[in-house]
């Protein structure tokens, strides 16, 4: 099988497991936690989708630059260099999101979720802890983004399936187990989510061209590709 096939089959194979293990994850939480408390995962995807729109084309830029360098000669250098280049802003905006969340806290548990059997507390520890992960899960985009332009899909799926199963059996696991709450939940989610990042950023950088120096900030090369993200960006918006 050719290795575009391999690829293709395991992009398929990968999101109908992560799927699959939602839809038989979801009672279980729904479960321990009811329908209430389970309904603040929600925040969670919807403030995710609204802060989309602040990637700045970052990753089609990424993914665009590391295929062109991957078919040139002598091109490991510059290729970690843009990695390196790319990853502090991009890393640095979901910090930044993530603290926007934390501290905005308050005002989102007050303003936007009408709480009935949840105390006020509650739901605020339960949204400083999705700006954490926010924090958390912005950068794996990132990363993955670098991996499917080295053509590793059959091994970013393999990885998205474990720690999917990982995460969701863990947080089941706490639930039954130590504490049926929000907060343990999204604490378990958040330390998951953690192992997810490192192992992706970790993953990435094994599978770039070796090189002997240590990869750069280059701002020459984010100057070269800012027009093309930012066009990007504009494109997907119209």
């Amino acid at each position: 099988m050719s290795r575009i096939k391999k690829n293709i089959a395991a992009n398929f194979a990968g999101s109908l497991w992560m799927v699959l293990v939602s839809i038989l994850l979801v009672p279980v939480y729904v479960n321990f936690l009811g329908v209430e408390a389970y309904g603040l995962v929600a925040i969670f995807t919807t403030l995710l989708a609204i802060f989309a729109v602040l990637d700045m084309g970052l990753i089609q830029a990424l993914t665009r630059e590391i295929a062109r360098l991957a078919v040139l000669p002598n091109s490991a250098r510059e290729m970690r260099d843009l990695v390196r280049t790319l990853e502090i802003p991009y890393v640095g905006m979901g910090l930044i999101i993530g603290l926007v969340v934390v501290l905005i806290a308050p005002w989102i548990a007050r303003e936007w979720i009408n709480n009935q059997g949840l105390s006020t507390q509650s739901v605020e520890t339960a949204v400083i802890l999705i700006g954490l992960m926010i924090a958390t899960q912005w950068p794996i985009s990132f990363y993955s983004g670098g991996l499917i332009a080295l053509q590793e899909q059959v091994v970013l799926n393999l990885v998205n399936g474990a720690m999917v199963l990982g995460r969701g059996l863990a947080s089941a696991l706490v639930l039954w187990q130590l504490e049926p709450t929000i907060e343990a939940f999204f604490w378990t989610q958040l330390v998951v989510n953690l192992a997810y990042l490192l192992t992706v950023i970790r993953l990435l950088w094994r599978k770039l061209p070796a090189d002997p120096q240590p990869p750069r900030f280059r701002i020459d090369l984010l100057r070269g590709i800012w027009h093309f993200a930012a066009g990007t960006k504009h494109t997907a918006h119209i």
